[in-house]
């Protein structure tokens, strides 16, 4: 799923503007999904630093950012998985990774 994403991702953020029709032939993508997923990734990108995370290098460093928290914080030092939940709403996380505290708790078991 994240892939797909990320190919419609990576025909979006060309200088060219292409339409559904024409990114769905290019990503061999139905048309409808092109278009669910455009309208996904536009709400995505409600911030500056959104950008980073669409893209794999970024979906990397996010990984790696959410279980270093959860290993650090949650299981090293006991912080509440309500707390790191809370943690990464501050960090504007909540529309690229699921951080309610029973995501983070499943996480941490």
């Amino acid at each position: 799923m994240r892939e797909r994403c990320r190919k419609i991702f990576s025909i979006l953020s060309c200088p060219v503007k292409y339409s559904v029709r024409k990114i769905s032939e290019l990503a061999e993508i139905p048309k409808s999904s092109v278009h669910r997923h455009a309208k996904a990734i536009e709400r995505r990108n409600l911030y500056p630093e959104s950008f980073f995370w669409e893209i794999s290098e970024g979906q990397q460093f996010l990984s790696r950012l959410i279980f270093a928290t959860i290993f650090v914080f949650g299981i090293m030092c006991g912080v509440g998985a309500g707390r790191i939940s809370f943690f990464f709403k501050l960090l504007r996380l909540t529309m690229h990774v699921g951080v309610s505290p029973t995501s983070v708790r499943n996480l941490r078991t």
